[in-house]
This record gives C-alpha cells, sequence and structure tokens, in this order.
C-alpha cells in the first residue's frame, strides 16, 4: 500500500506520453504519484529520514505566527556601520509581540527537537542510505531559477573550477528533461530531486515546504560531504575550489559571509535557545558608552555577530556540522510562522539567511564570520548611484587575515594588496533577460543608449565583468553571437552555445527576442568600452 496522502500505485509506463510524468525517466520502477504531485522513492525509502521529518512534525510550534508589531513598528533597516542609531535591547524588545505563553512554548518545542534530534544519531546531514562525500556546489534551480543556474554554472567552469556541481528540483512540475538529462551533465552537473530524495508528499500539508526552504533541503538531498551553497543568481568572480582547503573551513566546518544591514533580532530568541548573554559590549563603535540605551545589543558577548549574516554563499561540512544543520532545518521549517520574524523582526533580507548561524550558536557550534564587509557594485547617473549587485570577498587572502572585522564601509574597495572578490550576487536585477532592457540600456534624442551595470575595475581581476556575463547570456541565447575580435580575458567561448533555448523559460518568456536589437549591440558596447575606470551616465 501507498503512503497515507498519496493515490493508488500507477505504472509510469501507463501515463500518456505527453504528461509530466513520461518525462521523469529512470524511476519508473520506484516511483509514485501523489496527490500533490510530487513523487518519492520506494526502494530507497529511509526510515531514518521519515523519523526526521516526524520529529519536525512533532515539535512544530503550538503557539500562533508572529504577525503582530508593538505599535505597528517594524525594525529599522540601517547598515551595520551606521551611527545615528543604536539597536539597544529596549528598541528591540518593543517591536515583535511575542507573549509569555509563546515564550514558553516556543522555548519547550526547541528543547525538545535539540534533545530528540540527537537521538536519531545522524553521523551526516543527509539520507544515509546515500554515499555521501567529497566537495561540490549546489544550487536551487527549478523555474526560472534554473536559467540563473545555467549562467552560472558557465561561469564556475569559464573559471577553470571543475568541482560537480548539483541543481536542486523541488518539485516534478520544475524537472525539465533537457535541462537534467543533456545540458548539465555537459557541465559535469547534475540534477537532484527533492521530490524523489524527500518525503515531501507526506508531510505537505504538516510542514510548510516552499521557497525559503529549499536551500537546507538542498544541502541535505545533496551527495557532497563539504558543499559551496550558492544561490542561483549568486556567480563567482574565481575559481572558488582554494575555499575547500582553508585551513579556517577545515577548523570550524561553517563558513558564513556578512550582509550589510545591522542585526536586529529579538533577545527573546537567546531565552528560547538557552543562550547566556553577557552585560556589557565587548565589540562594536558604541561599546564604551556608558547607558545600555547607547549600546547596540548585539554587540554583548554570546550575541549572534552584528551585521547580520548574507545565505546567498555558504560553506559547510555536513559531517561535523550535522546537528547545526538539523537546528537549522527546524528554524527553517517554521521560519516564516515563528523564527524568521523572531531573528529579524520584519527588518531588511528576512528570510534564511540568519538561520545557520543561529543554529550554530545555539548548539555551541564553531562558526566563522568573514571579517571584510560586502560591496555594493554599481553606478552612478543623473539621479545618484543605484546598487546593482553585493561583492563578497574571497577570505582566504592575507587581507582577511589582518583586517578589524566589519570596520570598513560597503563602497569602498579593500586597500590589502592580495584583497580580491569572490562573489556576484547579482540580486538588482537578477539576469533574467527578458526583464533587462531598462536595465542596461535608455533612449536618448531618439537613440539607444547602453550602460554598464558594475562598471569600475574590480581588484586584482584581470577581466571586466559586465563583458563576460553578457558574453555568456548572448552565447547561450543568440544564434547570432560571433567570437571576439579583440583579444580579451572576458570573452571567453563555451562549448554548449545556444543550449539555453531549451529551457521553458527562455521558451515562454521569448527572452531571445531581443538579441538583434538590443543583446548583441550591448555586447558590442562592452566588447568597445572595457576602460576600468568609473563611467558616469548623464540623461540630460
Amino acid at each position: 500500500m501507498g503512503e497515507e496522502g498519496a493515490l493508488p500505485l500507477v505504472p509510469i509506463e501507463s501515463v500518456g506520453g505527453n504528461s509530466q510524468s513520461s518525462r521523469l525517466q529512470g524511476y519508473s520502477d520506484d516511483a509514485v504519484r501523489t496527490s500533490g504531485g510530487f513523487w518519492f522513492t520506494q526502494k530507497n525509502k529511509n526510515v531514518l529520514v521519515d523519523r526526521l521529518f516526524n520529529l519536525l512534525v512533532e515539535t512544530k510550534p503550538k503557539s500562533p505566527p508572529l504577525t503582530n508589531y508593538i505599535n505597528g513598528e517594524k525594525a529599522q533597516q540601517k547598515f551595520s556601520s551606521d551611527s545615528d542609531f543604536h539597536f539597544s535591547e529596549k528598541y528591540l524588545m518593543g517591536l515583535l509581540d511575542v507573549k509569555e505563553t509563546t515564550l514558553l512554548d516556543l522555548k519547550t518545542q526547541h528543547q525538545q527537537f535539540v534533545d530528540k534530534m540527537r537521538d536519531l544519531k545522524m553521523s551526516v546531514f543527509g539520507d544515509p542510505q546515500k554515499q555521501i562525500d567529497g566537495d561540490g556546489i549546489v544550487m536551487v534551480g527549478g523555474g526560472r531559477f534554473s536559467w540563473l543556474a545555467l549562467l552560472n554554472i558557465n561561469q564556475l567552469r569559464s573559471t577553470g573550477c571543475q568541482l560537480p556541481v548539483e541543481v536542486f528540483i523541488a518539485s516534478e512540475q520544475e524537472y525539465e528533461r533537457d535541462f537534467c538529462d543533456s545540458l548539465l551533465p555537459a557541465l559535469n552537473a547534475k540534477c537532484v530531486f527533492g521530490f524523489k530524495e524527500l518525503p515531501m508528499h507526506k508531510y505537505r500539508k504538516k510542514l510548510q515546504i516552499d521557497g525559503y526552504q529549499y536551500k537546507i533541503l538542498a544541502i541535505f538531498a545533496s551527495n557532497f560531504k563539504r558543499v559551496l551553497l550558492l544561490d542561483a543568481d549568486n556567480v563567482v568572480i574565481h575559481n572558488p575550489d582554494i575555499l575547500f582547503d582553508w585551513p579556517v573551513f577545515e577548523e570550524y566546518g561553517l563558513v558564513l559571509w556578512p550582509d550589510c544591514w545591522s542585526r536586529t533580532t529579538h533577545p527573546y530568541f537567546y531565552r528560547i535557545a538557552d543562550i547566556p548573554i553577557g552585560d556589557h559590549p565587548v565589540r562594536g563603535q558604541f561599546k564604551d558608552r556608558e547607558s545600555p540605551d547607547e549600546w547596540n545589543y548585539h554587540d554583548l558577548p554570546g550575541t549572534l555577530p552584528n551585521p547580520a549574516s548574507e545565505s546567498g554563499m555558504l560553506l559547510v561540512n555536513k559531517e561535523t556540522q550535522v546537528d547545526t544543520l538539523l537546528l537549522s532545518l527546524y528554524y527553517n521549517m517554521f521560519g516564516p510562522s515563528h523564527y524568521y520574524p523572531l531573528l529579524t523582526q520584519g527588518g531588511a533580507g528576512e528570510g534564511d539567511k540568519d538561520t545557520f548561524i543561529a543554529a550554530a550558536y545555539a548548539l555551541r557550534k564553531p562558526v566563522y564570520q568573514v571579517k571584510q564587509s560586502m560591496k555594493f557594485l554599481g553606478y552612478h547617473d543623473t539621479y545618484g548611484y543605484h546598487a546593482k549587485a553585493l561583492g563578497q570577498w574571497d577570505p582566504t587572502t592575507h587581507t582577511e587575515e589582518t583586517m578589524a572585522p566589519y570596520l570598513s564601509n560597503f563602497y569602498d574597495f579593500q586597500d590589502g594588496d592580495d584583497a580580491r572578490l569572490m562573489f556576484m550576487h547579482l540580486s538588482y536585477p537578477k539576469l533574467y533577460p527578458d526583464k533587462l532592457r531598462d536595465e542596461i540600456s535608455w533612449e536618448q534624442n531618439g537613440e539607444l543608449r547602453h550602460r554598464k551595470l558594475y562598471p569600475g575595475k574590480l581588484p586584482n581581476s584581470a577581466y571586466g565583468f559586465d563583458l563576460r556575463m553578457w558574453e555568456l547570456i548572448t552565447q547561450l541565447i543568440c544564434p547570432q553571437w560571433t567570437p571576439n575580435e579583440t583579444q580579451d580575458a572576458a570573452s571567453v567561448e563555451i562549448q554548449d552555445k545556444l543550449s539555453g533555448l531549451g529551457l521553458q523559460y527562455i521558451q515562454n518568456s521569448k527572452a531571445n527576442a531581443e538579441c538583434q536589437s538590443l543583446f548583441l549591440p550591448h555586447l558590442e558596447y562592452l566588447r568597445t568600452h572595457t576602460s576600468t575606470e568609473e563611467e558616469f551616465y548623464n540623461y540630460e
């Protein structure tokens, strides 16, 4: 008999040839159809994994979701370097409305999960029936994110990175045969199916499994023991292989990068997680002030570090940090209802980003947050500065070793001779071709004008980043692309040209319709405007 909630077993071969089911090749001997549209594996069904998901349901908070804010006020959005505001304990206690009964419930359920997750005795964060070993890169794909993942992996390969890549596909509806069976294998990458690896169908009504939960589940479903998790829109500038050999990663097993925002975690989180907090600041720009109202609460010993963390990339050892990842899974499963509001209080970037460091602190596990502040990258024009990407530094350098944490601002580059950016989180905008016309061009006096999104020289980088991205984009979707006649380190040539045209997002959005009218002219503009000097765009 099938699991509770599943439809009767149906031979996959009997399903019509044009259905979604017939496209999922290679799993016809061990899959069942469920009313939720998910699949799972009969022969690989794992009791320990099922026990973990049962435990999540069993320790689910019983209190109502945290949605009310005292006086309707959410946390202010302030950079961690801002000196005109104090995120004091008094201020942070006056935002999210957390009743004493809710506090007690969350503390009780949290402790039960921690106690019982240890009883599972999981040796690695993942299915113990799988062979989990080696190093690799993990992303979340599906829908439009599969396009971003394809672009991202091509950039990885252009830097010389040969690490295997896994792209997590959460649901059957997001599976694309050409992407998973042809495009990715040619790039030493593959799809990992959440609907096959995890019992989503059984728990879909009991647990919220959606976008923010996919990243922690992608780590769980991965076949790698040591994982570099990348958002699909977070691309590397240099080969990231060196991160896995970094002694700090060997020692800590969990490396995170900082966000730009001040941490706004509710003080009750520390009571829930049983984390003792000191009574006088030990860090930060306000540590010498006398009044607690002029301190940043998160400069007290025991608190999570200021600034907040970013989860667009993280480096983790699934074996040495198994408990941290299990507790992070708990925080994410009940994130939208309870833990995201607790960790951020409606402030900037509320989501999964602080769940990893919070879990490490709660369990007294080692965690390293990179000291070098993230950097905004963008351009100046008539209306001011426009940040278009978040840059994160390579932490393996001497600059990281010698600098004090988080003291630099978010616009100037580091002074260290070896300082270099490793990641570019391309969030504003994400590089969806059908959404880029107004980002990369404007009309002036009846003429189409072009602009770079990331002008200026990146420290210790040998190529222009705008040009590299558009060399890749146009090769993936534009049949009329031709090689650059001028030798330029940014102008790499990929093997599988036009491979993006097979993606459903590209087809449905007709994203390649502007190849000749916009994308290729923009590429030519970038090829002929290779200066690394800052540019100013005047629209008058």
